[in-house]
């Protein structure tokens, strides 16, 4: 839940563009992870992989593990409180961004799962997009939107780096040592508590000779993936 000591943003903000970190944030999840864990389940020899794959460095890691296997951004958990601030902001015409380290093709799947973000960045074919990386590439972002000024939310250590070129920061699922840190850059940052993450069935989009498929890790579930929803379709 949003703390009540935690002011609500004043009403030109909703013009000031928004930048959402994915993992951590807008899922209590890590959607590295679960590709981690799905590619093992589904071989243990994709280990040896793994191990090899980690000599290409963080972005050649992650491009290639999305490669083999990405999480159905349908099955992973949100945090409810922030995506239903999200939600309000989007309909009151904010600009909302979905910005991670991630694979790009991961963050341009949830941005269109969730449908309330207008644009996304991502760890494409350049280094990995965290910290001062993903300050930069957000104000590059924002300056090409006409804005010099954005708010970014964000959860850990490594969004301090991020922070710091913000004009409004937003702490989700954010560790109390990280949101003392933030408090002395932005003593008036807007909180959402911590949830606990539960368990929940991640299923993994692979190719096939007949097409892209839908594998999940319970036996519940094997099958083609569920229709994109049409604009305006909720």
């Amino acid at each position: 839940m949003q703390r009540p000591d935690s002011p609500p943003p004043a009403n030109d903000t909703h013009t000031m563009p928004l930048y959402v970190d994915l993992d951590g944030t807008l899922t209590p999840s890590d959607t590295l992870y679960e590709s981690v864990t799905l590619f093992v389940r589904s071989s243990p020899l994709n280990l040896l992989r793994l191990l090899a794959w980690l000599f290409l460095g963080k972005a050649g890691f992650k491009r290639q593990l999305a490669d083999a296997v990405r999480p159905d951004p349908a099955r992973l958990p949100y945090h409810g409180d922030f995506l239903q601030f999200l939600r309000g902001e989007h309909a009151r015409g904010r600009p909302l961004v979905l910005a991670s380290a991630a694979d790009a093709r991961i963050v341009r799947e949830v941005a269109e799962h969730i449908d309330v973000f207008s644009a996304t960045l991502g760890t494409e074919d350049g280094p990995n997009l965290s910290r001062e990386r993903k300050r930069e590439a957000i104000a590059a972002h924002a300056l090409a939107a006409g804005h010099t000024q954005w708010a970014y939310a964000g959860n850990s250590a490594d969004d301090l780096e991020v922070w710091q070129g913000s004009a409004l920061a937003v702490a989700v699922n954010t560790p109390a040592a990280v949101l003392r840190q933030l408090r002395r850059q932005h003593p008036e940052v807007q909180v959402f508590e911590r949830q606990p993450l539960r368990l929940r069935t991640v299923c993994v989009r692979s190719g096939s000779s007949n097409g892209p498929r839908t594998r999940c890790c319970s036996s519940r579930c094997w099958g083609p993936r569920p229709p994109p929803r049409r604009p305006g379709v909720r």
